[in-house]
């Protein structure tokens, strides 16, 4: 599985809670690339380049029970391919998050995604 996330965002907490989980997606076999060429906000997913999903929910209980947030969801090998294909160009824009580089961060970038991690249904 690969996953495109954003080196930067405007949340900057936000950023610091989600860092929190790299280390097992890593561990657990999950391939990250960070986006370099600007904030990411909408939320797209591709399976087998047929059912897609695209929209703003975070897949997280606040997106579900507190914010407005909304997906679209088709099944659609036209739309699939297309959506996977934009997948592939932003790829080009991004960096690989390896475990040993993850690894290698200081250590008050772990407390504050520690800290963030703990406030995230604040956030």
């Amino acid at each position: 599985m690969r996953v495109l996330v954003p080196e930067r965002s405007d949340v900057r907490l936000a950023l610091y809670a989600s860092h929190r989980l790299y280390d097992t997606l890593l561990r657990r076999g999950v391939r990250l690339f960070a986006y370099r060429r600007g904030i990411l906000h909408a939320k797209t997913a591709v399976i087998d380049r047929l059912w897609c999903a695209i929209g703003s929910y975070n897949m997280d209980d606040r997106s579900l029970f507190h914010n407005l947030e909304i997906n679209v969801h088709a099944v659609d090998a036209g739309f699939g391919a297309a959506l996977s294909n934009a997948f592939e160009d932003d790829l080009k824009n991004a960096r690989e998050v390896t475990l040993k580089e993850w690894r290698r961060r200081s250590w008050n970038e772990k407390v504050m995604e520690n800290l963030a991690f703990a406030l995230r249904y604040w956030l």
